[in-house]
């Protein structure tokens, strides 16, 4: 899957705020929810953005200024 509304709308809402900019404290969610993402390959190894991931995320911000 390569939409990024799709892979958006698929995502859980943890999954999205590690996306957008995690709010929580970093530990065993993050490492979690990060894990889960780079498997999805929307971060790379480093758990830095994949390329995918950066459209996701437009998709989010993007989505939620529209709100």
């Amino acid at each position: 899957m390569t939409d990024p509304a799709a892979i958006a709308a698929s995502l859980s809402e943890a999954q999205r705020e590690r996306i957008t900019g995690w709010q929580g404290l970093a530990g065993s969610a993050y490492n979690f929810v990060s894990e889960d993402l780079c498997e999805m390959g929307l971060l790379n190894a480093d758990w830095s953005l994949s390329e995918i991931g950066f459209l996701v995320r437009a998709h989010l911000q993007e989505n939620s200024n529209a709100s």
